[in-house]
Protein backbone atom coordinates (compact mmCIF):
# COMPACT_ATOMS: atom_id res chain seq x y z
CA UNK A 1 0.00 0.00 0.00
CA UNK A 2 1.74 3.11 -0.93
CA UNK A 3 2.56 6.07 1.69
CA UNK A 4 -0.29 8.64 1.62
CA UNK A 5 1.03 11.62 -0.16
CA UNK A 6 3.58 9.93 -1.76
CA UNK A 7 5.15 11.98 -4.98
CA UNK A 8 8.05 9.97 -6.37
CA UNK A 9 8.68 6.70 -5.12
CA UNK A 10 12.30 4.89 -6.60
CA UNK A 11 14.59 2.35 -4.77
CA UNK A 12 16.72 5.09 -3.27
CA UNK A 13 14.61 8.22 -2.52
CA UNK A 14 11.09 8.66 -2.16
CA UNK A 15 9.27 12.07 -1.42
CA UNK A 16 6.04 12.71 -0.25
CA UNK A 17 3.89 15.58 0.99
CA UNK A 18 3.46 14.59 5.06
CA UNK A 19 -0.11 15.90 6.43
CA UNK A 20 -1.28 15.12 10.28
CA UNK A 21 -4.85 16.56 11.08
CA UNK A 22 -5.70 17.58 14.63
CA UNK A 23 -7.87 14.96 14.99
CA UNK A 24 -4.94 12.31 13.61
CA UNK A 25 -3.98 9.70 16.46
CA UNK A 26 -0.59 10.11 15.62
CA UNK A 27 -0.45 12.76 18.02
CA UNK A 28 -1.12 10.49 20.90
CA UNK A 29 1.44 8.13 19.92
CA UNK A 30 4.75 6.90 19.64
CA UNK A 31 5.61 7.73 15.72
CA UNK A 32 8.43 5.44 13.71
CA UNK A 33 9.96 7.19 10.29
CA UNK A 34 10.01 4.35 7.60
CA UNK A 35 13.60 5.92 6.68
CA UNK A 36 16.24 7.91 7.19
CA UNK A 37 14.90 11.14 6.68
CA UNK A 38 15.05 14.59 5.56
CA UNK A 39 11.83 17.24 6.65
CA UNK A 40 10.80 20.34 5.89
CA UNK A 41 8.38 21.77 7.86
CA UNK A 42 5.01 24.12 6.15
CA UNK A 43 3.72 24.22 9.52
CA UNK A 44 5.39 24.13 12.62
CA UNK A 45 5.05 20.76 15.00
CA UNK A 46 6.99 19.97 17.49
CA UNK A 47 9.20 16.90 17.23
CA UNK A 48 10.49 14.98 20.73
CA UNK A 49 13.16 12.02 19.68
CA UNK A 50 12.51 9.37 22.66
CA UNK A 51 15.29 9.74 24.71
CA UNK A 52 15.84 13.50 23.69
CA UNK A 53 14.89 16.98 23.87
CA UNK A 54 12.19 18.23 22.22
CA UNK A 55 12.53 20.37 18.90
CA UNK A 56 10.47 23.05 17.35
CA UNK A 57 10.15 22.48 13.27
CA UNK A 58 9.56 25.41 11.31
CA UNK A 59 9.92 26.97 7.94
CA UNK A 60 13.43 28.17 9.45
CA UNK A 61 15.42 25.06 9.58
CA UNK A 62 15.31 21.52 8.93
CA UNK A 63 14.47 18.09 10.60
CA UNK A 64 17.01 14.93 10.85
CA UNK A 65 15.44 11.44 11.73
CA UNK A 66 17.22 7.95 11.27
CA UNK A 67 15.01 5.02 10.36
CA UNK A 68 13.36 3.40 13.30
CA UNK A 69 13.65 6.57 15.03
CA UNK A 70 10.74 6.24 17.56
CA UNK A 71 9.43 10.11 17.84
CA UNK A 72 6.51 11.83 19.60
CA UNK A 73 5.21 14.90 17.78
CA UNK A 74 3.13 17.79 19.49
CA UNK A 75 0.96 20.02 17.39
CA UNK A 76 1.62 24.06 17.62
CA UNK A 77 -0.21 24.96 14.74
CA UNK A 78 -4.26 25.02 14.75
CA UNK A 79 -4.43 23.42 11.38
CA UNK A 80 -1.94 20.32 12.29
CA UNK A 81 1.42 19.22 10.51
CA UNK A 82 2.43 19.42 7.06
CA UNK A 83 5.35 19.05 5.66
CA UNK A 84 7.62 18.14 2.82
CA UNK A 85 9.83 14.71 3.66
CA UNK A 86 12.19 13.02 1.68
CA UNK A 87 12.95 9.63 2.41
CA UNK A 88 16.82 8.62 2.07
CA UNK A 89 18.90 5.72 2.11
CA UNK A 90 20.63 4.75 5.12
CA UNK A 91 23.85 3.79 3.57
CA UNK A 92 23.74 7.09 1.44
CA UNK A 93 23.27 9.01 4.41
CA UNK A 94 25.86 7.56 6.13
CA UNK A 95 28.53 8.29 3.40
CA UNK A 96 26.78 12.46 3.16
CA UNK A 97 27.77 12.43 7.22
CA UNK A 98 30.99 11.00 7.01
CA UNK A 99 32.66 14.13 5.29
CA UNK A 100 31.72 15.87 8.53
CA UNK A 101 31.30 13.81 11.59
CA UNK A 102 33.67 10.47 10.63
CA UNK A 103 32.65 8.59 13.64
CA UNK A 104 29.32 7.84 12.08
CA UNK A 105 31.31 4.21 10.99
CA UNK A 106 30.74 3.35 14.29
CA UNK A 107 26.92 3.88 14.40
CA UNK A 108 25.42 3.11 10.72
CA UNK A 109 22.08 2.69 11.81
CA UNK A 110 22.07 5.91 13.23
CA UNK A 111 23.88 8.35 10.82
CA UNK A 112 21.90 11.71 12.41
CA UNK A 113 22.97 12.66 15.92
CA UNK A 114 21.60 16.35 15.29
CA UNK A 115 17.59 16.46 15.33
CA UNK A 116 17.26 20.17 14.48
CA UNK A 117 19.14 22.86 12.33
CA UNK A 118 18.43 26.17 11.02
CA UNK A 119 18.04 26.67 7.23
CA UNK A 120 19.47 29.42 5.16
CA UNK A 121 17.45 31.44 2.46
CA UNK A 122 19.05 29.77 -0.57
CA UNK A 123 18.36 25.97 1.25
CA UNK A 124 14.68 27.01 1.77
CA UNK A 125 14.43 28.72 -1.79
CA UNK A 126 16.28 25.24 -3.36
CA UNK A 127 13.83 22.92 -1.62
CA UNK A 128 10.97 24.86 -2.20
CA UNK A 129 11.68 24.64 -5.83
CA UNK A 130 12.50 21.11 -5.87
CA UNK A 131 9.05 20.28 -4.78
CA UNK A 132 7.19 22.73 -7.43
CA UNK A 133 9.57 20.14 -10.30
CA UNK A 134 7.98 17.27 -8.23
CA UNK A 135 4.69 18.14 -7.95
CA UNK A 136 4.38 19.07 -11.97
CA UNK A 137 5.14 14.90 -12.41
CA UNK A 138 8.91 15.53 -13.50
CA UNK A 139 9.44 11.76 -12.55
CA UNK A 140 11.06 11.10 -15.77
CA UNK A 141 14.18 13.21 -15.10
CA UNK A 142 14.60 11.56 -11.84
CA UNK A 143 18.52 11.81 -12.31
CA UNK A 144 18.26 15.98 -11.88
CA UNK A 145 15.98 15.60 -8.87
CA UNK A 146 17.93 12.97 -7.11
CA UNK A 147 21.51 14.70 -7.59
CA UNK A 148 19.35 17.92 -6.05
CA UNK A 149 17.66 15.94 -3.06
CA UNK A 150 21.55 14.98 -2.05
CA UNK A 151 22.66 18.43 -2.87
CA UNK A 152 20.17 19.52 -0.41
CA UNK A 153 21.19 17.00 2.63
CA UNK A 154 24.87 17.96 2.10
CA UNK A 155 23.96 21.64 2.31
CA UNK A 156 21.99 20.82 5.20
CA UNK A 157 24.34 19.03 7.01
CA UNK A 158 27.04 21.74 6.49
CA UNK A 159 25.24 23.87 8.03
CA UNK A 160 24.12 21.65 11.04
CA UNK A 161 27.66 21.14 11.71
CA UNK A 162 28.78 24.36 11.30
CA UNK A 163 25.78 25.89 14.05
CA UNK A 164 27.20 22.27 16.35
CA UNK A 165 30.54 23.97 16.25
CA UNK A 166 29.63 27.70 16.59
CA UNK A 167 26.57 27.21 19.34
CA UNK A 168 27.12 26.24 22.81
CA UNK A 169 24.82 24.25 24.76
CA UNK A 170 23.01 25.53 27.28
CA UNK A 171 23.88 24.44 30.87
CA UNK A 172 20.51 23.57 32.67
CA UNK A 173 17.26 22.16 31.95
CA UNK A 174 15.36 25.31 32.61
CA UNK A 175 17.27 26.96 29.95
CA UNK A 176 16.51 24.36 27.78
CA UNK A 177 13.33 24.37 28.46
CA UNK A 178 13.01 28.47 28.23
CA UNK A 179 14.49 28.11 24.46
CA UNK A 180 12.14 25.62 23.44
CA UNK A 181 9.17 27.81 24.81
CA UNK A 182 10.43 30.83 23.13
CA UNK A 183 10.81 28.87 19.78
CA UNK A 184 7.34 27.41 19.81
CA UNK A 185 6.10 31.09 20.42
CA UNK A 186 8.02 32.29 17.68
CA UNK A 187 6.49 29.58 15.47
CA UNK A 188 2.92 29.50 16.25
CA UNK A 189 2.90 33.36 16.86
CA UNK A 190 5.64 35.07 14.71
CA UNK A 191 2.90 37.57 13.03
CA UNK A 192 2.32 39.30 16.60
CA UNK A 193 4.68 42.31 18.25
CA UNK A 194 6.11 40.45 20.68
CA UNK A 195 8.36 42.56 22.17
CA UNK A 196 11.97 41.32 24.15
CA UNK A 197 10.31 42.75 27.64
CA UNK A 198 7.03 40.53 27.22
CA UNK A 199 8.59 37.66 26.11
CA UNK A 200 11.39 38.13 29.08
CA UNK A 201 8.70 38.56 31.43
CA UNK A 202 6.58 35.41 30.50
CA UNK A 203 9.59 33.55 31.59
CA UNK A 204 10.51 35.39 34.44
CA UNK A 205 14.04 36.44 33.06
CA UNK A 206 16.00 39.66 32.38
CA UNK A 207 15.88 40.64 28.46
CA UNK A 208 19.66 40.02 28.60
CA UNK A 209 19.60 36.77 29.95
CA UNK A 210 16.80 35.54 27.51
CA UNK A 211 19.07 37.28 24.71
CA UNK A 212 22.36 35.49 25.46
CA UNK A 213 20.79 31.83 26.63
CA UNK A 214 18.89 32.01 22.98
CA UNK A 215 21.75 32.91 20.80
CA UNK A 216 24.04 30.10 22.39
CA UNK A 217 21.16 27.24 22.06
CA UNK A 218 20.50 28.16 18.22
CA UNK A 219 23.56 30.25 17.04
CA UNK A 220 20.99 33.12 16.04
CA UNK A 221 18.63 35.84 18.10
CA UNK A 222 15.00 35.86 18.09
CA UNK A 223 14.41 38.55 16.22
CA UNK A 224 16.74 37.06 13.19
CA UNK A 225 14.48 33.86 14.06
CA UNK A 226 11.48 35.99 13.67
CA UNK A 227 12.35 37.64 10.91
CA UNK A 228 12.77 34.27 9.00
CA UNK A 229 9.66 32.52 9.60
CA UNK A 230 7.55 35.93 8.61
CA UNK A 231 9.66 36.32 5.08
CA UNK A 232 9.43 32.10 4.83
CA UNK A 233 5.46 32.35 5.44
CA UNK A 234 5.52 35.31 2.66
CA UNK A 235 7.86 33.61 0.21
CA UNK A 236 5.13 30.35 0.26
CA UNK A 237 2.60 33.28 -0.08
CA UNK A 238 4.00 35.12 -2.63
CA UNK A 239 4.87 31.84 -4.45
CA UNK A 240 1.51 30.64 -4.39
CA UNK A 241 -0.13 34.05 -6.08
CA UNK A 242 -0.41 36.71 -3.40
CA UNK A 243 -0.62 39.57 -4.81
CA UNK A 244 -1.64 42.08 -2.57
CA UNK A 245 2.02 42.74 -0.84
CA UNK A 246 1.03 45.95 1.01
CA UNK A 247 -1.73 43.79 3.15
CA UNK A 248 0.75 40.87 2.85
CA UNK A 249 3.47 42.81 4.57
CA UNK A 250 0.68 44.22 7.16
CA UNK A 251 -0.37 40.68 8.21
CA UNK A 252 3.23 39.41 9.05
CA UNK A 253 3.90 42.44 11.27
CA UNK A 254 5.72 44.59 9.27
CA UNK A 255 5.23 48.44 8.95
CA UNK A 256 4.98 48.68 5.36
CA UNK A 257 5.24 47.43 2.15
CA UNK A 258 8.88 49.29 1.68
CA UNK A 259 9.63 47.67 5.46
CA UNK A 260 8.79 44.07 4.04
CA UNK A 261 10.29 44.38 0.42
CA UNK A 262 13.49 45.77 1.41
CA UNK A 263 13.68 42.70 4.11
CA UNK A 264 12.38 40.44 1.62
CA UNK A 265 15.20 41.25 -0.89
CA UNK A 266 17.78 40.95 1.51
CA UNK A 267 16.59 37.75 2.59
CA UNK A 268 16.61 35.98 -0.58
CA UNK A 269 18.43 38.19 -3.06
CA UNK A 270 15.40 38.64 -5.40
CA UNK A 271 12.64 41.47 -4.50
CA UNK A 272 8.83 39.60 -4.48
CA UNK A 273 7.89 40.08 -8.09
CA UNK A 274 10.77 37.42 -8.80
CA UNK A 275 9.14 35.21 -7.12
CA UNK A 276 5.28 35.87 -7.25
CA UNK A 277 3.09 32.97 -9.07
CA UNK A 278 5.53 30.53 -9.66
CA UNK A 279 4.25 27.92 -7.32
CA UNK A 280 0.80 28.33 -8.82
CA UNK A 281 2.07 28.18 -12.25
CA UNK A 282 4.02 25.07 -11.39
CA UNK A 283 0.53 23.62 -10.12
Amino acid sequence: MPLPGLLLDTPRLKIREFRCTPSDPRWHEENLPLGTVLVFARLPVRIQPVGQDPSVIDRAGVLFLNELQRYRREQIAPTGELSDVFVLSTSEVVEAVRDYDPSVENRPSRPFEITYSLADASLFQRERALMMRVRLGQGAIFNEIEEEVYALLDDALASAYRSRTATRATTTPSQKEMVASVRALLASQYREPMTLDELAASHGVSVGHLCRTFRRATGSTIHAVRDRLRLRDAWDRVAGGCNDLTQLALSLGYSSHAHFTGNFARHFGAPPSRIRGIGRRAS
